[in-house]
């Protein structure tokens, strides 16, 4: 097990563990679809692989993702309305003081730390509650120690996606260094390894 319990990071909505067992509940899911995306929630339900149009064209199906990218639309296929939401839009909203012109449950969602959360969820109960949620989680050995061995498994995967990626680099590098030495023309190489006419240009003076 990894020692947590001196971790002294604040992990918020932003979270994806915290905000799964924060939102544990189909009343607050609810909730938190209802007055994101201004409609009525009639059921909320696991994902089913049988799903098909002819059983479900009755009823309006949502899905919807919270996005870190300029994803801000509605996408649509033949059984979902697929939402995106672009919670990077609501953290520079903290930083840019504008908070009160914004939905305040997306705000909650990207309440950077603690304090703010409690100031955005001041005088809702609900809210509130959900904010004493992320407290008490955050004081959970147990989710801290789920967090930070998420957390070790993404670096160690970055690190490891970064050296098969230079490796690659390294290798086309080589390739295209030997087809210089045979004298193949660099409108040829740059044709068979996708480098620019300029990187092997670049190359060319190291042979």
């Amino acid at each position: 097990m990894i020692e947590a319990k001196n971790s002294k990071k604040f992990y918020t909505l932003r979270n994806d563990i915290i905000f799964k067992n924060t939102f544990d509940t189909k009343k607050r899911l609810k909730r938190l679809l209802e007055e994101t995306l201004n409609l009525k929630v009639n059921n909320i339900f696991k994902n089913n692989t049988e799903l098909t149009v002819e059983n479900i064209k009755k009823r309006k199906l949502i899905k919807c993702h919270i996005a870190d990218d300029d994803t801000c639309e509605k996408l649509y296929d033949e059984i979902f309305e697929i939402v995106f939401i672009n919670m990077d839009y609501f953290e520079r909203v903290w930083y840019d003081g504008n908070i009160k012109k914004e939905n305040p449950f997306l705000m909650l969602l990207a309440a950077p730390t603690e304090e703010k959360m409690d100031l955005i969820s001041g005088r809702d109960k609900f809210m509130e509650e959900l904010s004493d949620k992320v407290k008490r989680l955050n004081k959970d050995p147990d989710i801290l120690d789920v967090i930070i061995e998420d957390e070790n498994e993404i670096i160690a995967n970055s690190m490891y996606e970064k050296g098969i990626s230079q490796g690659i680099e390294k290798g086309i590098n080589q390739t295209a260094k030997k087809l210089l030495k045979m004298n193949m023309s660099i409108e040829d190489i740059a044709k068979a390894t996708g480098l620019s006419k300029k990187d092997i240009e670049n190359l060319k003076k190291d042979i």
